[in-house]
């Protein structure tokens, strides 16, 4: 079928001439050269570009398959790409419900305790290499006057071992309490 004029289309559509003339501004629709529009081809553009909720057809909305927990985040990438592929409204917001949703559970992991922030796991092991790193440092300088005393290497090599266990021991001790 030929194109015909916009306010025909919009006729023979059901819509007003401003939603198709609004629709082709914003892309929603395309307009031969002549300015001229193709019926079948501009209702199959609005159902598939046109938020459901403002006047699409709401048939053609399918809800997400649910995800099981053991195999959380897989596939993220494959999700939002065909978002991006796709061009529909429908599925650009499907992938933005999809990603809130996986924020969502990402934030309520953190807040049972089951996720733990990058920044504070980081800080926490600096401050215990650093505790471990003090402690093992000062063992010189507590051991130097026995080792000097020491009859023998091996008693001497039994101090120093003894010592660094202990500042060991002592920094495990410090950060294995809650």
């Amino acid at each position: 079928m030929g194109g015909v004029s916009i306010r025909e289309a919009a006729r023979q559509i059901g819509k007003s001439e401003a939603a198709l003339r609004k629709a082709a501004k914003n892309g929603r629709i395309t307009l031969n050269a002549d300015g001229t529009v193709d019926v079948e081809k501009v209702r199959l553009q609005l159902a598939a570009n046109t938020d459901p909720v403002r006047g699409g057809d709401r048939r053609q909305v399918a809800a997400p398959a649910p995800q099981s927990h053991a195999n959380f985040g897989a596939g993220w990438s494959q999700n939002d790409a065909s978002a991006r592929t796709s061009g529909t409204f429908q599925a650009a917001r499907a992938a933005r419900e999809a990603f809130e949703a996986k924020l969502s559970e990402l934030k309520y992991r953190e807040a049972i305790g089951e996720y733990l922030r990058k920044a504070d796991v980081e800080r926490e092991y600096s401050n215990l290499f650093a505790a471990v790193r003090e402690r093992l440092l000062s063992v010189a300088y507590r051991i130097a006057p026995l080792v000097r005393a020491s009859e023998s290497d091996a008693a001497a090599i039994a101090i120093i071992d003894n010592e660094v266990r202990l500042a060991l021991e002592a920094s495990v001790e410090h950060y294995a309490q809650p």
